[in-house]
């Protein structure tokens, strides 16, 4: 229970009681920071718990993690005064208890949380129930601050190797207000020996992640754009493993393993691991000039199934199955330099996890654009037959009429000379 909240010369002093005894955390007042919630530090977190008066004395927490600092604290300048025991609480391990519930040691071994009650800054995480949305390539670390994908056949020993999934909150199988939980975006960085799980792990499965770390990855000038939606959003979270991170699969859980089924196919309708650039409507004055100026400023994902029509190291240019021409900028950090496959002209590819980053209008032609989009160290080919075949049977057709193959094909030749 939080008993007395002292405000003192620099700090506040938040006295914590199970009615036996007392301990005391310390955290300094802030006079000035930003109010974005994506890199407010553990101290500036409490601050704002006590400024806006959700942090009172008389409420009941759950704590976990709870660190002993010191016998005395260090702004008492009373020497008489009696000795304080101070102790280290993190953000994203505290979570409010009901009125009722019995002061002292819990019964339950772990303190869930959900997704949208986390920071970046707010340390350790206790446990979270989630969804996996999508699943990222391996990846390992190069030199300076860069990664890229990671090669199984030059594996060197020491090389820092993780991937990273896209999540979402497990509360929203349960609650009807789901827009609320559903505009997080989400990722969890995965290292060391967890890394090992990776094929374990699949899109659309229900998961518990225990003992990880929230952290800055994105900094304060985030914003993510859900093509699928056509939202933006500006809150993001970013966890990591830590060696004591373990995880369980809902398939393994007893009281859940019943439900593994009903989960997979909750996830697949309301969340789509994979949003095709044909499904952008071009017919829209409103999105055309929002894929014009705004989108590629914006942290984005789109993926493309079309016809490779003149294809080079650097740069790959086709057509979509809606008469649209694209162009993808290969870069140096990503797999894609190794790839043969590409040498082939008329060849249907399918690409994920692309950075979408212009969209221009075809010289002389009416309707037709150019989108320009570039590849990342998350992106990768894959095979579309068995995802997409209403699309795969439409670029079919394409391919069978040299007429209308010729015509894309003089289409790239006229975006070239731009």
């Amino acid at each position: 229970m939080v008993g007395e909240i002292i405000s003192q010369q620099n700090c506040y002093l938040v006295e914590l009681s199970d009615g036996w005894n007392s301990v005391y955390f310390q955290f300094n007042f802030e006079t000035s920071f930003n109010n974005d919630k994506n890199t407010l530090t553990n101290n500036q977190l409490f601050f704002m718990l006590i400024k806006s008066k959700k942090l009172y004395s008389g409420m009941k927490l759950h704590i976990m993690g709870m660190k002993v600092l010191d016998s005395k604290s260090e702004t008492n300048e009373d020497e008489k005064a009696p000795e304080r025991t101070l102790v280290e609480i993190q953000y994203n391990s505290i979570c409010k208890a009901k009125w009722d519930e019995k002061l002292g040691l819990s019964k339950s071994k772990h303190l869930l949380r959900n997704l949208a009650s986390l920071r970046n800054n707010g340390g350790f995480v206790p446990m979270i129930d989630v969804f996996i949305v999508k699943k990222y390539k391996l990846l390992e670390r190069a030199s300076g601050h860069g990664c890229r994908q990671y090669q199984e056949e030059n594996e060197v020993e020491g090389k820092k190797v993780f991937f990273r999934i896209k999540v979402a909150d497990s509360i929203l199988y349960y609650t009807q207000n789901r827009q609320k939980f559903k505009d997080i975006y989400c990722e969890i960085e995965i290292s060391g020996k967890l890394v090992n799980i990776y094929d374990q792990l699949k899109e659309n499965e229900r998961v518990r992640f225990y003992f990880l770390k929230g952290t800055t990855r994105y900094g304060n000038d985030f914003k993510y754009y859900d093509h699928e939606t056509q939202k933006t959003s500006s809150q993001y979270l970013y966890l990591q493993t830590t060696n004591s991170t373990i995880f369980q699969l809902a398939s393994t859980i007893g009281s859940l393993k019943s439900e593994t089924a009903a989960f997979k196919e909750f996830v697949k309708e309301n969340f789509k691991n994979t949003f095709l650039l044909t499904s952008v409507n071009m017919k829209s004055p409103e999105t055309v000039n929002y894929y014009k100026n705004s989108i590629r400023r914006l942290k984005n994902e789109i993926d493309i199934i079309g016809i490779v029509l003149d294809p080079s190291p650097h740069k790959v240019y086709g057509c979509l199955s809606n008469g649209h021409i694209f162009q993808i900028m290969i870069h140096s950090n990503t797999f894609f330099t190794n790839i043969r496959g590409l040498e082939k002209k008329n060849s249907m590819i399918y690409f994920r996890n692309l950075k979408f980053a212009n969209l221009e209008n075809i010289p002389s032609e009416n309707n037709s654009f150019l989108f320009s989009l570039h590849t990342f160290e998350n992106s990768f080919l894959s095979s579309a037959s068995s995802f997409f075949q209403e699309e795969v049977e439409r670029l079919n057709l394409i391919l069978k009429d040299k007429n209308v193959l010729q015509q894309y094909k003089d289409k790239v030749a006229r975006v070239k000379k731009i």
